[in-house]
């Protein structure tokens, strides 16, 4: 079994809540559009969208126990988006339990997964970690992909760790929230963690996420200055990528 943790900012902490919901309603899109059906979705948040009541079993949404932070712009205290994301997405953890041979992937709200992960995935029982280093950036909205070689510096969506390794929660108290695995090990350190404690991993081949930044997305709630979208730089970097293609559509779900 694949386990996708998505843990969704609060209505209250966005100004776009209307974009932020259609971004992981293609986000669970590219999980629909899966070749293979064992997986299950866990969406973690203070409010439900009004689609997924039109989703499967698979997909559940759950209820997150703590109050949304009061600044979810702020990264440096308890009271952040930040803390908010790592909490929700340990809840999840928590929910789903995970078997030794089942693997989490930490799956964000704007990022898609191709259509293949599921099947290439879960018969891999012999790893602790399946990393995904080739992928996309998103521009949103010019709808330009530019190819990365680098994911899992750039994106969680990026790795898939197993059961055996993850060490889910004992309860929801805050303290056991945050002794998981995921609180010591990022996408910036997934690869040394795993390399150090000699603990068996696989890359797989081919692009296999598309992920978004604040600044692709080109809307209010972008941390960084509009004028770094509006920059020659920028344009420069996804002239260099290419067009969002039916091809992509296919492997990607629609977006």
């Amino acid at each position: 079994m694949i386990f996708f943790l998505t843990p969704l900012v609060a209505e209250r902490s966005v100004s776009n809540w209307e974009l932020t919901c259609e971004l992981l309603k293609q986000t669970l899109g590219s999980l629909e559009n899966q070749s293979a059906p064992d997986f299950q979705s866990i969406v973690c948040c203070h409010d439900i969208p009004d689609f997924a009541a039109n989703l499967d079993e698979r997909f559940q949404f759950i209820e997150h126990p703590f109050a949304p932070p009061e600044d979810a712009r702020t990264i440096s205290t308890k009271n952040s988006g930040l803390w908010d994301m790592m909490l929700k997405r340990d809840v999840a953890l928590y929910r789903a339990n995970p078997d030794p041979d089942d693997f989490v992937i930490l799956l964000d709200a704007d990022d898609l997964v191709h259509r293949s992960v599921v099947a290439e995935i879960a018969p891999l029982t012999e790893f602790d970690g399946v990393l995904m280093n080739n992928g996309y950036e998103l521009c949103h909205k010019w709808r330009r992909l530019l190819r990365r070689n680098n994911m899992v510096g750039r994106s969680g969506t990026s790795f898939a760790l197993s059961g055996r390794i993850i060490r889910p929660p004992i309860s929801l108290e805050e303290p056991d929230l945050t002794n998981t695995l995921y609180h010591s090990v990022w996408h910036s350190n997934v690869i040394e963690y795993l390399e150090d404690g000699s603990h068996a991993h696989k890359y797989l081949d081919g692009e296999r996420v598309i992920y978004r930044t604040n600044t692709t997305l080109n809307h209010s709630d972008c941390y960084r200055s509009g004028a770094l979208i509006r920059s020659a730089k920028h344009r420069l970097k996804f002239l260099l990528g290419r067009p969002v293609s039916k091809r992509d559509l296919a492997n990607f779900g629609e977006f």
